[in-house]
């Protein structure tokens, strides 16, 4: 209906700027046709279809419905530094155990954060190179953490690799510990060469806790 009245509106309109140029033009519909007549007309015509354009429109005004946008979540130093170990511990090890058995981040005394890390260690040809894969790892979530600009005051790092009992039974047990302070870590050379410092340099820095007799 809407668009009917449009058209009657622009008839209109083109006939009123006609008449007003031209009356003799519809001299065939009026009979002694004269500006004031064909305003009378058309002026009547272009009222009436203004008036039923606007009552027949869509007068809907679209509404934007607000949007839920997620915001980024932003993490807490705490959980930033338990992320920078699951990052480095993600994934399996080669007996299809999860890598990352555990990992825990509290406040220090004082300021700074302590960091307990468990891991499940490869397995490989022999006791020592089992020995150094687990060292090697050890290096990795040293140099992770105490590069990573957090204020680590403390790090523990425990490794598990299935053991046997006199039995015979197998179970996971903890064959090498150790820990790294705020202290030594400032003390270590970062920039070295990534394989120095990974089996020479931080092995010796750090303070061995435990390691099984197997290990040795």
């Amino acid at each position: 209906m809407a668009n009917l009245f449009g058209l009657l509106l622009l008839g209109s309109l083109i006939g009123l700027v006609v008449g007003v140029i031209k009356p003799t033009a519809f001299s065939r519909f009026l009979k002694n046709p004269t500006r004031k007549k064909i305003l009378q007309i058309f002026g009547g015509l272009l009222l009436v279809s203004f008036i039923g354009f606007g009552m027949t429109s869509d007068t809907k005004t679209a509404i934007s419905e607000p949007t839920n946008t997620p915001q980024a979540l932003v993490l807490s130093e705490q959980d930033q530094v338990k992320a920078l170990v699951t990052d480095q511990l993600k994934g399996t090890n080669n007996m299809k155990r999860d890598n990352l058995k555990k990992v825990e981040v509290s406040e220090g005394e004082g300021g700074g954060w302590n960091v307990t890390v468990e891991f499940n260690a490869n397995d490989n040809f022999s006791t020592n190179l089992r020995k150094g894969g687990i060292e090697k790892k050890m290096s990795e979530i040293y140099s992770v953490l105490y590069q990573s600009g957090k204020d680590i005051k403390t790090t523990s790092i425990t490794a598990y690799f299935p053991l046997a009992d006199q039995y015979g039974n197998e179970s996971d047990g903890v064959v090498y510990k150790s820990t790294l302070d705020k202290i030594e870590a400032n003390k270590v050379n970062w920039q070295a060469d990534e394989s120095t410092l990974q089996l020479t340099i931080l092995p010796r820095v750090w303070t061995t806790v435990m390691l099984h007799p197997e290990f040795r």
